[in-house]
């Protein structure tokens, strides 16, 4: 059974320090398969849309902002949040 993790352990993921990334997100919904915690932090300098977006979502529900962006499923989620690493959990509470 995959672990879940609280969206307060999720709030603890945002810091961008040199060397000591640690950021996590939450894209998902009841649509698309449910919410998955993602640990984005090896991925933040190769953000398209730069570092600085994805700090401003770390540690939070980012699935509204992923959607309203355009992500596609296939360009999101199936690739990994563009190559992020794959879900932590399945699920958070």
């Amino acid at each position: 059974m995959a672990k879940s993790y609280t969206m307060q352990e999720v709030a603890k993921h945002t810091s961008d320090a040199e060397g000591k990334e640690d950021a996590w997100i939450v894209i998902g919904n009841e649509k698309n398969g449910g919410p998955k915690v993602y640990d984005i932090s090896k991925y933040l300098d190769d953000h398209p849309g730069g570092k600085e977006v994805m700090m401003d979502l770390a540690g939070k529900n980012a699935d509204e902002m992923f959607e309203d962006i355009g992500h596609s499923n296939e360009v999101g989620r199936s690739r990994g949040l563009h190559g992020a690493r794959t879900p932590l959990c399945g699920c958070y509470t």
